[in-house]
């Protein structure tokens, strides 16, 4: 879901206000990062997946991982049909695994 508004008050004082943690990771293809309509509410509102080099969001919203395999479905988002900024019919992350990187 692409989100406009702004969470309403009632529902956003659940959801706890965390500092944003940056670091020099760039906004390319693929990159899983955190964000909001205000900088420092990255950890507290949404995370997407960046379909392209995106520098206006470097340095402003938390990059916290990246997707290392299975990038042709990415690259078929902006393929969804969408009315009004939201798909039209789901999208799912079916499978997802960790790899700590040293």
């Amino acid at each position: 879901e692409t989100r406009t508004q702004p969470i309403p008050p009632e529902v956003s004082r659940y959801r706890p206000r965390l500092k944003a943690e940056f670091s020099k990771r760039k906004h390319v293809r693929g990159t899983v990062s955190m964000g909001g309509l205000e900088i420092q509410t990255a950890p507290s509102t949404l995370f997407y997946i960046v379909l392209s080099h995106t520098p206006e969001l470097d340095g402003k919203y938390t990059v916290f991982g990246e997707v290392l395999q299975g990038i042709d479905p990415v690259d078929g988002i902006p393929q969804i049909p969408e009315c009004g900024g939201k798909p039209i019919v789901p999208v799912y992350i079916e499978d997802v695994r960790l790899k700590v990187r040293e």
